[in-house]
């Protein structure tokens, strides 16, 4: 699979030099939240605008009144002491209202090094230590938001219905801790089933919902079974092809010949769960941010733009994808991209052609479709996920 691996130059530029312009700065075991340079959306799939576009933002403390100046300054110049401060002692505002008052702005110019500059805006250096202690509503356990969305996570695992390594981690906890701040959330993921003796699933009902999913030469019948669990709407999708024994991508015998159009139902599936199913009596709707995980969840963006906004459907739909290991991106032989159930037109968001050293023989063109190159070129951010070992993150993941 070293082939895997080769980009070309443009394609190289794309999967490895991307500016990553979401914070989901935090390990798993701690709580989650989205910062205010999180999205700025814009819609890359389509050269109109959707009016109202989606923003997601952090949440600022509600700070009334005459507060507000006194709070906004305290915070500026305790974020401008705690890089002095042999302690370590920092007070992160969360939406940053310093922003809002200019005697705080111009604090971030100031030396910390000299106290008389604190002294010259009345404020004290003790009082600004206990500061801390005076806003326990800042406590990473209490944060929240007012300003809510309706998130989906897409994931081939999910701990802990179904694991191989950290991606089932990940979205085994960061769904639930957003949650914990006031979003609503859905996982959506296959329901692997190894037998009667299988109870992994033993909480999840069957939705009642079916649907069609016209990819590989065929309509694909596929059900959605649900669970409610920990404040979040865990969906399964449930396909006689997600039905066999060992892990989510092979057994001993090696990976298995059809994971493509498994995925495929996938993120089928995962565009139409919002819309029909009316979990907690209503449906997710189309304005939601969907969290598309490595290549098996990688043509979530494209069925988004080539399937359901030239319809009218899922226009204030947005879609992030998170890389969490580039060494497996899904690359298929070319001819397999009209069984994807696409429009023909977007073969250019998948294509893939290997360099020349890399090909099997002088007569093979090197052609192939990438799942995870076609999400990177049409997703609306991309984030990543990197290992982080220390006594302040004992998870290891944080998302960056």
């Amino acid at each position: 699979m070293a082939a895997m691996l080769c980009c070309s130059s443009r394609a190289s530029a794309l999967l490895l030099n991307t500016s990553f312009g979401i914070s989901f700065s935090t390990a798993c075991s701690s709580p989650f939240w989205l910062s205010s340079s999180a999205l700025r959306w814009g819609s890359r799939q389509q050269p109109q605008q959707v009016p109202g576009r989606l923003t997601l933002q952090r949440h600022s403390p509600a700070v009334s009144g005459g507060a507000l100046s006194q709070y906004s300054r305290m915070a500026a110049a305790e974020e401008e002491v705690s890089s002095s401060d042999p302690a370590g002692l920092r007070l992160w505002l969360e939406g940053r209202a310093s922003t809002q008052d200019s005697a705080a702005q111009s604090l971030f110019a100031f030396n910390p090094e000299s106290a008389v500059q604190l002294e010259s805006q009345g404020l004290d250096y003790d009082e600004l230590q206990g500061s801390k202690l005076a806003r326990p509503d800042l406590a990473e356990s209490s944060r929240s938001t007012t300003n809510a969305f309706n998130i989906v996570f897409v994931s081939s695992e999910v701990a802990p219905y179904s694991k191989s390594g950290g991606l089932g981690d990940v979205c085994g906890s960061l769904p639930v801790a957003l949650a914990s701040r006031g979003h609503r959330v859905m996982v959506v993921s296959p329901r692997y089933w190894s037998g009667p003796g299988d109870t992994r699933y033993a909480g999840a009902y069957d939705a009642q919902a079916r649907i069609k999913v016209s990819c590989f030469d065929g309509e694909n019948e596929v059900a959605f079974f649900h669970e409610y669990r920990a404040g979040v709407d865990w969906v399964f999708v449930d396909h006689p092809s997600y039905h066999r024994p060992g892990t989510p991508y092979g057994d001993t015998r090696g990976t298995f010949g059809d994971n493509q159009f498994r995925f495929t139902l996938l993120c089928h599936a995962a565009c139409e769960a919002p819309l029909v199913l009316p979990l907690g009596g209503y449906t997710y709707g189309e304005k939601c941010v969907f969290i598309a995980n490595d290549w098996h969840a990688g043509l979530i963006p494209i069925i988004l733009a080539a399937k359901y906004r030239k319809h009218g459907v899922h226009r204030d739909s947005r879609c992030i994808l998170a890389i969490h290991n580039l060494s497996h991106q899904g690359v298929e032989p070319a001819t397999t991209f009209g069984s994807l159930g696409l429009p023909s037109d977007w073969y250019g968001a998948l294509e893939w052609v290997f360099p020349n050293w890399a090909r099997k023989h002088a007569l093979d063109k090197g052609e192939a479709v990438n799942h995870l190159k076609g999400a990177v070129v049409t997703a609306d951010r991309i984030l990543t996920v990197r290992i982080c070992l220390g006594d302040n993150n004992p998870g290891g993941w944080v998302w960056s």
